[in-house]
Order: C-alpha cells, then structure tokens, then sequence
C-alpha cells in the first residue's frame, strides 16, 4: 500500500496508539491510517518521523487529515527521555501560554499539537499537524537562505522572543514554572559526550584559516584558543550557565532555529516565499535571543547577503520585538532589550555560530557515505558496550566550506562581534 508516492511502514505501538488516540478525539469513527516515512537520513538525529493519513471509512465522519509522529529513538535513553520530556512540556504547556500572553497579532506560526504520548517507558511520541497541506515545507538546505526568507524568519523569531520577554517581566511567577523544567539539555555530560563526535571537526578549524590570518597572528590564536575550549566543554561557547546582570536580556529561545527546524510556504504562481513557522523545540530554554538569530543570521546565510542586509534585518527585529513586546503590555521593551543589549550578545553568540557554521555546512553538503557514518556514531553513542570507544566524524573541508569559514570570521570581526582571548577566559572560568 501506497500513500503520495511514498511506501507504507511498519507502524510502532506508540505511534499505532498515537493516531488512534487522535483519530479519537477528533471524532472518526472507522479510522483507516495510513503511514509513512517523514524523514531521510539527513533530517532528524533525535528522532523518527512518521506522516499519516487518516482516512474515515465512515462517509458521515470528519474529513480526511494528516499528521506527523515524531518517535524518540531507540539510543541513549536518559537523553531520550529528558528530550520528549520537555518538548512535550513545551507544547502542552509554554507554547499555549506564550500564545495566551501575545494575542493573536502576535502569536509566532508553528504546528498544532495533537497528542503528547512523553510519560512512562520509551520509546515517547509526540505527533503534530502535517504543515504540508498547509503549503509548507522545508528550504533547500544546501543554499543559503536569502534575504526574504531571513526576514520572515526574524519576524517570527521577534513574535516569539517577545511573548517570552511578556511572559518574564509581567508573569514572572508562571515564567518561573514554565522555565523552571527547560534546563539545557546540552549542559549535561552525557549529552556533551553524545555529540562529541560530530565535533571533531572544530579542531580542524585553525587550519582553515592560515591564508588569511596566519599562525601566530591575534586571530589565529583567538580561534585556536575557542576550539580548544569548544572542544572540552562546547556548551561554554553555546552560552554561560549565567549571563552576567542575572540574566539581562534573556528569554526563552528556540535553541536550534536552524534550516531543519523551519518551514516555509512559497506563492504557487510566483514561487516566492511568503511565510514561515517554527518547529522541532526539543531543546527549548532560557537564553539570550541572539542564540537563534545567530543560527539563521550567520550560519545559514552567504556574505554577499550578510553584507547588504544584516544591518536591516537586525534593526528590523528589534522594531518588531519592540512592537510586539508593546502589543502584550510590557511598557518600555527599549529597557529589555536594546540595541546597545543586542549588540553586546551577539560578541557573547557569534564565535559560537561561527565556529558551528562549518559543522553545519559538512553535514547538508557531505555525501550518503559520511551521513550514514554521522548516524552510525550517535547510535553508538547510547550503546553501552562502546561508551569508551571514541568515534570521530572528520571535517569534509571543501574550497567552498573553507572560503565561507574565512567569510564568517572576517563578519563578525569588522562588526565588532569577535571576543577577545580575556573574554573567553572569563566564560570557561564562569562556567567551571
């Protein structure tokens, strides 16, 4: 049996009582599901996607439905079960609330939820509307994304940093409760030690940029001294365990808004995109917002785009933050979140981005073979009989993969964004 084209799948009993329980609630009553793959090898390395059709056999139920199950795998079941965990939190519980505070102008666009299976033993669910027959779907990940696509973005990522910041300074005792169970998961050692393979890499960073900015020289030694901290303890490059000022201009981020986790909607006549929505907030928690416009802004964008549209695209945020942090009652969102406050976090986030640019860049560009050798080292990184095995996924450096590093560098150096080798002293000793 076929569905779109695609093959139909042996479906799990979670995901089996997942669609049961929503073709349930929403009132069928002859279900007939049928199920396929939601995801390739380059998707998710956290989870399994499935896409169903719910049919009703009955010709008085409802209409026809799709949906989209996201299955925990079957490794490394502590971070399984602390990932389902909060997405579940998040999408039960801080996504309505968020919703709630910021009215319906300016409540950011993501999927619905439809049921939330993250209680006792795994594998967990959580299954979505398909935003698929809704026009949406995902960016061609090997291009850099343009200015149209990194505006409508960045006015979703203002909605949703703004119902955060309403949330943190006119509700701070439900902000608290909300924000209290999004700890970073990346935090943990267990999550450290997982994807330390796939940061192999960073230390083939400096080596990358000696045309440009030779050993010895200032630069070369920051990069060589940030890779070597990335590489002990990366989460010290993502972010301190606290900001300085108690946590002056954080709320809650996405965490990974990166070109897997979005999805755009494209004119049908005119193929020009038009809007977006988040997804995928398994690692949801407090941080700086430029956590993710550092993620769209710097890694998944060209220079030539940076050069002639990062100054608007940034200014353009802010005026919608601003406006959408007035719309849900915070008087003064200047005092929040400045400028000035937004430059000082991108010089905290934009070594970081940097240096993840080229990691992100080898696992969209790599071919079939190094993938599947990226797959292979997180299945064997929950497998007990090989926690002491050390498996590496090298850097596929590329003329294209090298010039964008040099690109980056060079950005955020004439923008004032590169820390200095002080700077990164204080972070690892904040951090230790």
């Amino acid at each position: 049996m076929t569905a779109n084209g695609c093959e139909s799948v042996e479906v799990p009993p979670v995901v089996d009582k997942a669609l049961r329980d929503v073709a349930a609630r929403k009132g069928y009553k002859k279900p007939r599901f049928t199920v396929t793959t939601g995801s390739g090898a380059r998707d998710g390395y956290l989870s399994t996607m499935y896409r169903a059709h719910i049919h009703d056999e009955d010709p008085t139920g409802p209409a026809d439905m799709s949906a989209m199950c996201k299955m925990s795998m079957s490794v490394m079941e502590s971070i399984m079960g602390d990932v389902f965990a909060a997405e579940g939190h998040i999408y039960s519980k801080v996504l309505p609330a968020m919703a709630e505070v910021a009215g319906p102008e300016s409540t950011p666009r993501w999927p619905q939820v439809l049921d939330v299976a993250v209680d006792g033993p795994l594998p967990h669910c959580v299954t979505l509307e398909d935003f698929g027959p809704l026009g949406f779907g995902q960016p061609v990940r090997t291009k850099g994304l343009d200015v149209d696509h990194c505006r409508l973005l960045t006015q979703q990522l203002a909605k949703f940093h703004a119902a955060g910041f309403v949330l943190k300074h006119l509700h701070p005792d439900k902000y608290q409760a909300l924000a209290a169970p999004l700890e970073n998961l990346f935090d943990s050692q267990e999550m450290k030690d997982t994807f330390r393979p796939f940061l192999t890499g960073i230390r083939a960073l400096p080596d990358l940029v000696t045309e440009r900015w030779p050993v010895g020289s200032k630069t070369h030694k920051l990069i060589t001294k940030a890779c070597e901290a990335a590489w002990q303890d990366f989460s010290v490059m993502v972010e301190p365990a606290s900001w300085e000022n108690d946590g002056e201009g954080c709320c809650l981020a996405h965490g990974d808004c990166q070109n897997n986790n979005v999805a755009f909607k494209y004119d049908k006549d005119t193929g020009r995109v038009v809007d977006c929505m988040l997804y995928d907030f398994q690692i949801m928690h407090q941080s700086s917002p430029t956590l993710d416009l550092t993620r769209i802004l710097l890694i998944s964008t060209d220079q030539e785009m940076r050069e002639a549209h990062l100054d608007e695209l940034l200014r353009g945020y802010l005026r919608d933050l601003h406006a959408h942090m007035r719309a849900g009652g915070v008087q003064d969102p200047e005092r929040v979140f400045s400028w000035d406050l937004l430059q000082k976090h991108m010089r905290r986030t934009a070594l970081w981005a940097s240096m993840a640019q080229p990691l992100f860049h080898n696992i969209l560009h790599s071919d079939d073979t190094a993938v599947a050798q990226m797959r292979d080292a997180l299945a064997k990184a929950g497998a007990l009989e090989e926690q002491t095995e050390q498996q590496e996924i090298p850097l596929q450096v590329t003329p294209l993969l090298k010039q964008r590093f040099i690109d980056l560098i060079q950005d955020i150096t004439d923008r004032g964004w590169m820390p200095t080798e002080e700077d990164l002293d204080k972070w690892v000793a904040r951090e230790a």
